[in-house]
């Protein structure tokens, strides 16, 4: 599984020998076109699989910690809400407890 691409690359390759033979197509002689139309395929697989088995491998890696920094922050921003709330009814009833003279 690791190395599809290029499996599928040289099944691609070797399948179209018949081209060569039979058709007399002359692709394989044309070898600069050959690499400048193989190597940016080969370069954005390659890329795409790295890519594609990086992020799930370290987001179970790490979603443990995203999930208590997550907590965290939250309980720590409630919290706050809380405490503003809090004030705010001191500061409120503190003004219209007022006793008039």
């Amino acid at each position: 599984m690791k190395f599809s691409y290029l499996a599928v690359l040289a099944f691609i390759f070797f399948g179209t020998v018949w081209l060569e033979i039979i058709l007399n197509a002359r692709v394989y002689r044309k070898i600069k076109r050959l690499i400048l139309t193989i190597v940016p395929v080969v370069i954005l697989m390659v890329i795409w699989d790295y890519y594609a088995m990086f992020i799930p491998y370290y987001g179970v890696q790490f979603s443990p910690m995203f999930l208590y920094l997550s907590l965290v922050f939250f309980t720590s921003k409630m919290a706050l809400c809380i405490a503003d709330c809090v004030a705010c009814n001191i500061l409120i009833s503190s003004a219209v407890s007022c006793k008039k003279p």
